[in-house]
């Protein structure tokens, strides 16, 4: 079964390398991986810069909003919100196998796991305001920002708001604003 994908509005900025953004529709069978959930992916060895862009995921079911794979992406005065799945599984934008991933004056909000994720990558998040949900239902547990993986890659967060990350009443698992762990190695997180 087949989905329209979410309302996307505002430019795309190819750099010299020919930068790809490829947008997919997906069934409602999710996959356990974020790149295959994702409906807009900058990628493998692309860069994108995205700037005035609005996401918005109402009334779909996704995994992930945008995912950077190995490559680079660079989002100024963007507004990704809405993006969940119902099973405690939405990110908003996420970032993994060695990528960059920079946000700049945006907002983000409403998703039902992570706002910004990024795992075994380095990044920056810029004057942007990431808003979770509140207390969902059930076991389910949000994070603003995820930073994660077998690395050593540095995340800068710098003039930025995070707020709304509440865990269910009575879930032993915890909410969080910030989370970093690590696999393997030590995620740094500059703040």
């Amino acid at each position: 079964l087949e989905q329209a994908l979410p309302e996307a509005t505002g430019g795309f900025l190819p750099d010299d390398s020919g930068s790809v953004l490829a947008a997919k529709a997906f069934s409602d069978a999710f996959s356990e991986t974020e790149k295959s959930n994702a409906t807009l992916i900058v990628e493998v060895g692309k860069s994108l810069t995205a700037a005035d862009l609005t996401f918005d995921g109402t009334n779909k079911l996704l995994g992930t909003g945008i995912f950077v794979d190995a490559a680079t992406g660079i989002f100024k005065n963007v507004d990704v919100r809405n993006v969940r799945n119902g099973s405690n599984g939405g990110t908003a934008i996420a970032a993994d196998n060695g990528s960059y991933l920079e946000i700049q004056n945006s907002a983000i909000s409403n998703y039902d796991r992570r706002g910004v994720s990024l795992y075994n990558s380095r990044g920056a998040v810029y004057t942007t305001t990431i808003t979770g949900p509140g207390a969902l239902g059930g076991s389910a547990v949000t994070y603003g920002l995820q930073v994660a993986g077998n690395t050593f890659m540095p995340v800068n967060v710098v003039g930025s708001a995070i707020s709304g990350n509440q865990s269910a009443t009575g879930t032993s698992e915890q909410s969080a604003g910030l989370f970093t762990f690590q696999d393997g190695g030590s995620p740094r997180v500059n703040v």
